[in-house]
């Protein structure tokens, strides 16, 4: 989501204000509408799609507090992810985007280093 649409309503309200056609205002409300929608539908992907990454975490990644010698990388992470997901939705459903995923990833675990993160392994099937 664009970081800046708050700024952006704001500034489509004060723009809003200054017209005087009531077609034109009409247009105008129209769009402001259908951005708050399309901001409300978004915070709830948002949150649909980090309780789906949470359940992801705590049925298939172990945390490690002690390094083992082991690394996972993301490649692998994302793989398993993949897998798991059609296994527990529906196969026709696309699963969430995977740059959401490293982020809510990199959120948990700080950022991934390049040699893959070794506080975490995942469970084998």
């Amino acid at each position: 989501m664009d970081p800046e649409i708050e700024k952006k309503l704001k500034a489509l309200k004060v723009v809003y204000d200054m017209i005087d056609e009531e077609s034109t205002k009409s247009v105008i409300r129209d769009l402001y509408n259908n951005l708050s929608k399309t901001i409300q539908i978004t915070d709830k992907l948002v949150v649909v799609n980090e309780s789906i990454f949470l359940e992801y975490k705590n049925e298939r990644i172990i945390d490690n507090p002690v390094f083992t010698g082991n690394r996972v990388k993301i490649i692998v992470i994302k793989d398993d992810f993949i897998e798991w997901f059609k296994s527990k939705y529906n196969k026709n459903i696309t699963s969430p985007e995977y740059k959401l995923f490293k982020k809510f990833l990199e959120k948990t675990y700080g950022p991934y280093p390049k040699a893959g993160w070794s506080q975490i392994s995942l469970l084998t099937i």
